[in-house]
């Protein structure tokens, strides 16, 4: 009997989370696979929520939990402090997985993946060839984990084209869509009276989902960038109920938090979560009347719900998405203007509930299974060689 494969997955951040989960569930219910975790960042922070739990909820094996010593307040130290960790941790021969399979393009991800390639450990990489022109570490911080990794789930053909123009060998690449549908097709439905209740929303009212992060460029300007939204947000009054989150936990996300828990918390129309959880988020977004902010999820997730997402500011500048966002500048006026029209003028509404994507059609962790079961781990997977 053949035996079965280590996959160690690597989680930092609830939303990376919620897109791994369908494919570490997949791969768990194959008898070909162990699955095991790692998991650090916001997951181990109260701060943000510490959603370890909703990770240990799910069932999987957590093997490594390093914890990062200065949170959201120096990307490079915590990128050097998990190569580091990860490095000692795969020096154990019994720790060692036969791949590690990684998401996205966080700095924290990158210390992952350094030590992996390192190690000479066979690495998958999801969300590869993406790409954002607005200001974030986020394109040379996943192009780099590209050139690291052996092979490549792109979301999108488009990003399978910009993994073959760095030099990747086509054998490489498997466009395979993006997980996030996969993940919604699993979650169970929660009820919008349930979810009233429990976060205390009058159902007569529009809800509105709000998720502000700080572009990793400008963190000094994070504050103010919330502040701004937020204030368009309060001009509603309590014609509109909004249910916002804390941001991750790149640099300025402490001015972020600031904001949220300084004028906004006391007002009436506000209900602010550290963490909705991915069951809770994902529902949300079946009753909410729109979403805004600079969160990739406005740009993943809603399409399929057919919600209108208001994108702020340049964060998600040039990432492929649906017909459902409406680009607005980071200013109050046109925040305000532009959220009137989503939520109240037919035409444009008419225009925004689209569920058109390119993100495919759900079956993303079941073509990732496919081809990890059918690749043999050898010189020449490990041994990478270039196209040009």
């Amino acid at each position: 009997m053949t035996a079965s494969l280590r996959i160690g997955i690597f989680t930092g951040t609830r939303a990376e989370y919620g897109l791994l989960y369908p494919i570490a569930r997949t791969l768990q219910e194959d008898g070909g696979f162990q699955v095991q975790l790692y998991v650090s960042g916001s997951h181990m922070d109260e701060r943000y929520g510490q959603t370890l739990w909703e990770i240990e909820q799910d069932g999987f094996q957590i093997v490594f939990t390093p914890s990062l010593p200065q949170l959201g307040q120096n990307m490079a130290a915590e990128c050097g402090f998990l190569t580091r960790a990860f490095g000692e941790y795969f020096s154990i021969a019994e720790n060692r997985p036969d791949w590690v399979l990684i998401l996205g393009d966080r700095y924290e991800t990158l210390g992952v993946a350094t030590a992996a390639f390192l190690s000479n450990i066979a690495m998958a990489h999801i969300h590869g060839g993406d790409v954002v022109r607005g200001g974030m570490l986020d394109d040379p911080i996943r192009h780099a984990i590209t050139k690291l990794a052996h092979l490549h789930f792109p979301a999108t053909p488009a990003s399978a084209e910009r993994i073959l123009a760095m030099g990747e060998e086509p054998w490489r690449v498997t466009v395979t869509g993006s997980p996030v549908l996969d993940n919604i097709r699993l979650i169970p439905t929660i009820g919008k009276a349930e979810l009233a209740e429990k976060y205390g929303l009058d159902m007569e009212k529009p809800w509105v989902l709000f998720t502000q992060h700080p572009i990793t460029t400008q963190p000094e300007l994070a504050g103010e960038q919330a502040r701004q939204a937020l204030s368009a947000l309060a001009h509603f009054g309590d014609a509109i109920q909004v249910i916002a989150t804390y941001p991750n936990h790149d640099e300025g996300s402490s001015s972020i938090i600031r904001e949220l828990e300084g004028d906004f918390v006391s007002l009436p129309q506000f209900r602010v979560v550290k963490s909705l959880g991915r069951v809770n988020y994902l529902n949300m977004l079946r009753y909410v009347s729109a979403v805004v902010g600079n969160s990739s999820s406005g740009l993943l997730e809603t399409a399929h719900f057919k919600v209108p997402c208001l994108n702020i500011g340049e964060r998600q500048k040039g990432r492929e998405r649906g017909d459902n966002v409406l680009d607005v500048s980071q200013d109050e006026e046109c925040i305000k203007k532009s959220l009137l029209a989503v939520l109240w003028e037919p035409e444009t509404l008419c225009r925004l509930k689209s569920d058109r994507h390119p993100f495919g059609s759900g079956n993303c962790a079941e073509r990732i299974r496919e081809v990890l079961s059918k690749t043999p781990i050898n010189a020449r997977l490990l041994q990478k060689q270039l196209t040009y």
